[in-house]
């Protein structure tokens, strides 16, 4: 099957908190999940260390601001990275990223799987709606 980037980057963690909670589904379904996720995670993995490239190239790391006192009583401002990096929505730099970002994400990769059929779901509503947005061409009718 033929998916862009993009959809499995979006489809990726809704398969991950699908499989992860405790979900009233048909067994077939359950299966059908865990099999997706099993063979989507080596390429959610490269997808997500170019995202995370780009965002470490156009953004900065986050700092987290603390005080201490010195010897004589006077506040000591420090600031120590989170581990976490942002881009301000507002900035030059958003823009260069998601320029750079929509050449991956409009790349169409072809993975071997098979999408699940919706009937495989059963009628409970175990699937919300915004997750099937997510889950886009993984869920046919």
């Amino acid at each position: 099957m033929k998916i862009k980037v993009a959809e499995l980057h979006l489809a990726y963690p809704k398969i991950t908190s699908i499989i992860s909670e405790k979900r009233e589904m048909p067994m077939k379904a359950q299966y059908r999940f865990a099999r997706l996720h099993a063979k989507l995670a080596g390429e959610f993995k490269t997808i997500a260390e170019q995202w995370d490239k780009l965002v470490m190239q156009y953004g900065k790391q986050v700092m987290k601001q603390t005080e201490k006192y010195g010897d004589n009583g006077e506040v000591i401002v420090e600031l120590e990275p989170t581990g976490n990096w942002e881009i301000e929505e507002t900035s030059e730099s958003m823009a260069a990223f998601r320029a750079d970002w929509q050449k991956i994400a409009d790349e169409e990769i072809d993975v071997d799987i098979q999408p699940i059929p919706l009937e495989c779901l059963g009628d409970n509503g175990v699937i919300l709606s915004h997750e099937f947005i997510a889950l886009g061409p993984l869920v046919t009718e």
